[in-house]
């Protein structure tokens, strides 16, 4: 029961994280980069926050109820959250060379980093052998 309690931990992380990337990113120059992006307080900006909240919860909830082949589901999920979070710490720090640098790219960078390690601590914590 240990481990589930370590992994709901790094879910929860993993999912603040995701949330702060998008608000970050909404008001980074990210936002201004295409037609479809997300400006800050908009509706797709609290459209894609109310996603990763509902989709956080579909998959979890489950597993912590005790129906534990969900761990693959969101192992599938957290693999893609991790491509994300690689995703915009390259954008990001491409950004930071191209542009001008700014305090919400720099934070991005940040987020991103601590995504990575976030998810790969989350991976860690769902397979470690348990003797």
């Amino acid at each position: 029961m240990e481990y589930k309690k370590q992994l709901l931990i790094w879910t929860i992380l993993s999912a603040i994280l995701y949330i702060a990337m998008i608000i970050v990113s909404s008001i980074s120059p990210l936002s201004k980069m295409g037609e479809n992006a997300n400006t800050f307080n908009s509706v797709g900006m609290w459209t894609s926050i109310g996603m990763v909240v509902f989709f956080y919860l579909l998959f979890c909830l489950p597993y912590f109820l005790g129906m534990n082949v969900m761990k693959y589901v969101m192992t599938v999920c957290c693999a893609i959250g991790l491509m994300g979070f690689i995703s915009v710490l390259g954008i990001s720090v491409v950004l930071l060379f191209v542009k001008s640098v700014s305090l919400s790219t720099i934070v991005l960078v940040i987020i991103g980093v601590a995504g990575i390690m976030v998810s790969v601590k989350w991976f860690h914590a769902a397979y470690k052998n348990r003797h």
